[in-house]
């Protein structure tokens, strides 16, 4: 900048002098100052001192104006510089508190994983305490609750002189076992000859077994549904349906066959804390001596012997 302003100021230096020896006559010298002191005062040396000192007020206006910009620049810089330090600072003022901030979430982060995982552990020792509790309560309602049993006992099947015209009843003991009274709601009862337990339904299915007629007369082909109300106190028996084999079925028991007799069915009651409480029950009658004797070695008599899904209480 300085080397233009100076190469700027020569050459109007220069053009002056030029000027006024043109102005002054092409045979003057330039060097002679002499002949110009002895012309008129408004001779041609004026002009050059003239353009010399405006060339001078020229040059000091220029640096003036330079200067005054180079402090300006000066100025903005250093307010830039400022600015740029405050915006600095904040920004690390800014990140401080950000890490702060980032410190207390982690930390609250964790503090809520510890909450968390107490939670989880006070749920599941909620749950496992309503779990016991439950059970527990199942334990004393079921200790409480009415149970009923059915068994024939003692009772025997003829097997000699059989006539054509004998009935045999067959009339189960319904004993309450709990502790509560049972509310009988409901009896099916049937008996029946199998050659096989393969023969029974699975899982059962009673009152719709297909070996029935359909005309409505399977009350009377060996089964009995019973729909009256019978309340049992505990330990106490009720014997309330029975079923019947005329003389000439029994003989399949002595026919020397494989034949086998079985009276089951199931019982539907009401009782503390159970409303559809049900008992289901298969009885077969052993006779020893028989044909791939299941139960060979045992007495004769009833025992609970059946196909799977028959003998049940809940």
């Amino acid at each position: 900048m300085l080397k233009r302003f100076a190469i700027l100021t020569i050459t109007i230096i220069l053009a002056s002098g030029m000027s006024a020896l043109a102005t002054g006559g092409g045979t003057k010298n330039k060097v002679d100052p002499q002949p110009a002191s002895h012309d008129d005062q408004d001779g041609q040396k004026t002009p050059s001192v003239i353009v010399q000192v405006g060339t001078q007020q020229a040059d000091t206006t220029e640096t003036k104006e330079k200067n005054d910009a180079d402090r300006e620049l000066a100025e903005y810089t250093c307010w830039l510089a400022v600015f740029t330090g405050l915006l600095t600072v904040v920004s690390a003022v800014q990140g401080y508190f950000l890490c702060r901030q980032a410190h207390h979430l982690k930390k609250h982060g964790l503090e809520l994983q510890v909450l968390a995982r107490a939670a989880r552990a006070n749920a599941d020792a909620a749950k496992d305490a309503a779990e016991t509790a439950r059970k527990q309560t199942d334990h004393i309602a079921a200790a409480e609750r009415a149970w009923l049993t059915v068994a024939m006992g003692d009772a025997e099947v003829p097997s000699k002189d059989i006539s054509g015209d004998l009935i045999v009843w067959f009339t189960p003991n319904i004993t309450n076992c709990g502790r509560t009274v049972a509310h009988i709601t409901k009896i099916y009862l049937r008996v029946r000859f199998c050659d096989s337990v393969s023969w029974f339904t699975h899982p059962p299915s009673y009152e719709d077994e297909t070996d029935q007629p359909n005309d409505g007369s399977h009350r009377f082909y060996g089964g009995r549904m019973f729909d009256e109300n019978v309340l049992i106190v505990p330990n106490g028996t009720a014997a309330p349906v029975r079923v019947n084999l005329t003389g000439p079925e029994l003989r399949q028991l002595t026919d020397g066959g494989n034949t086998r007799l079985y009276l089951y069915g199931y019982v539907e009651y009401r009782t503390v804390g159970t409303p559809n409480a049900r008992t289901g029950f298969c009885l077969s009658y052993h006779m020893p001596g028989t044909i791939n004797d299941p139960l060979e070695g045992l007495a004769r008599g009833w025992v609970i012997y059946g196909p799977g899904g028959y003998n049940y209480a809940k």
